[in-house]
């Protein structure tokens, strides 16, 4: 017997399944429809790891191979929010070096291709993104060389005072911050930019390393505090441009990543309690222990607001008691 088998929309299919040849035939009809198939990764699978490279391997298999056009190939991507930047850049890149063309093409072919799908029109608009994330990348590139020789060059004419580092530091944040407001845009894209060449630039002339990237990640998380923006996504590009600029002038990446944490996060305290959660959930994964950092530097004011709490619970109470006895010494002399 003849069967019908239908792979696609379930719009399509419905009207296919309710055709009368196949009703008054009762033929067979076997239905697949609006396939939900999605690629999840998860808060273990850190920007940098084996099976975050592989996440991305396999999204751009899914995206790439028979130009996506394929039942099985899946509709969406979730990751967590906070490695959410790294998991666009990484996909972005790669997609980059897609080829696309005749497939019959031997380059093509044998490396990551993709056969010719667009007309002029897509063309056009391909070739201008591809263009704009090469823009985007030369941005950075200058945003960086700026930061670290205004810095350097600062530190080199102070003679690198002491404290005058900390300084520095606030002040070409402040100054980001304020060029990212005349603009309207850009705060998310230049903070990872900005601390990697203050870093940088206190490296240049052997200055404190790890007290640069928490001043600057410190001072990030508050300014974006202060017009608004995202802290919390503020606060770990801050912490990942920091941990970049060790890695490449050969400092110590892991205590400056801890310091860096704590920075944020200590900053976050003193805007309150949602800036705190936001900041801790998107540096999850970027050092052990996250929460526990967190949960070494907060109690402190909990503390103290506890104490004071107490503090005053017993003075009221002290208070109460005089004025009871205060009470029957007046009682008892009328008496």
């Amino acid at each position: 017997q003849d069967v019908v088998t239908f792979t696609g929309s379930s719009q399509t299919g419905r009207l296919l399944k309710a055709h009368p040849k196949i009703i008054s035939e009762s033929v067979p009809f076997n239905m697949e429809a609006d396939s939900l198939n999605c690629s999840i990764l998860g808060m273990d699978a850190v920007p940098g790891s084996k099976d975050f490279d592989i996440f991305i391997k396999e999204v751009h298999r899914e995206m790439t191979t028979k130009c996506g056009q394929k039942c099985t190939a899946i509709r969406r991507i979730i990751v967590p929010q906070n490695y959410l930047s790294d998991v666009q850049i990484a996909l972005s890149l790669r997609l980059q070096k897609t080829i696309i063309g005749n497939p019959n093409n031997e380059e093509v072919k044998s490396s990551t291709g993709m056969g010719e799908c667009i007309g002029k029109a897509g063309t056009t608009v391909k070739e201008g993104i591809v263009s704009s994330l090469k823009g985007i990348n030369e941005i950075e590139s200058e945003i960086v060389s700026l930061v670290r020789n205004t810095v350097s060059n600062t530190l080199k004419t102070a003679m690198y005072v002491t404290g005058e580092s900390f300084a520095v530091t606030k002040d070409v944040i402040k100054g980001a911050i304020q060029g990212t407001e005349e603009v309207g845009t850009g705060l998310i894209l230049t903070t990872k930019c900005v601390a990697k060449g203050v870093v940088m630039g206190v490296s240049d002339v052997g200055g404190d390393v790890i007290n640069a990237a928490s001043q600057t990640v410190k001072a990030s998380v508050k300014g974006a505090s202060e017009i608004g923006a995202d802290v919390g996504l503020v606060a770990r590009r801050a912490v990942d441009g920091v941990i970049e600029a060790t890695k490449e002038t050969g400092g110590n990446a892991e205590d400056v990543a801890k310091a860096a944490v704590a920075g944020a996060i200590e900053t976050a305290g003193t805007i309150g309690n949602t800036a705190v959660r936001s900041v801790t959930d998107m540096l999850v994964g970027v050092v052990e222990g996250v929460k526990g950092i967190a949960g070494a530097l907060l109690p402190k004011s909990c503390s103290t607001s506890s104490k004071v709490s107490q503090e005053g619970t017993s003075a009221s109470q002290e208070k109460t008691g005089v004025s009871e006895i205060t009470t029957r010494s007046r009682k008892k002399n009328e008496e």
